[in-house]
Order: C-alpha cells, then structure tokens, then sequence
C-alpha cells in the first residue's frame, strides 16, 4: 500500500514547495486538505511561508516526497490561443 505524498517544488522559489497541489492516497489526502484546522496558533519557529509550514506538518504525520523534477500544476497546462485548458 502506498504510505507516501508527492508535493512538488515551488515554481518561483525551489527551496520551497507547493502548497497547492500534491499527489498521494486518497487516505492521506485527509491530513493534506484538513492542514489548516489543524493549525490553532502561530508556528513556534517562526514559519509562515506556506509551503515550509505545509511539509513540517505532513512530515510528522506521513511519508512525503519532494519531486524536485517537478512544479505546481501550472507548468504542465500548455496556454495559449490553440490550447485548450
């Protein structure tokens, strides 16, 4: 059974990830779309970019991986006049 979250970097900072999308068992979806009611206070380190928050919280709870090939789902909608999307 797969016990992993795939998150992708971020599209303009790559030392961050994406908050906006992940992949991973439906099972684990859970804690991914649930994060922020879980989130009753401030971070203690002082954390607040999204995307570093969201991979501390997920990596206490399961396996996550960075796709480091990878971005947001922005960059594999092809736009423009002949692309439909």
């Amino acid at each position: 059974m797969n016990t992993t979250m795939i998150l992708p970097r971020n599209r303009y900072y790559p030392q961050v990830y994406d908050d906006g999308f992940a992949i991973g068992p439906v099972e684990l979806m859970y804690h991914y779309m649930m994060r922020w009611y879980a989130l009753k206070q401030c971070p203690p380190d002082g954390i607040y970019q999204p995307g570093i928050y969201l991979f501390r919280y997920l990596s206490r709870l399961l396996n996550v991986t960075v796709d480091r090939e990878s971005t947001g789902a922005a960059d594999a909608i092809q736009h423009g006049p002949n692309n439909c999307h």
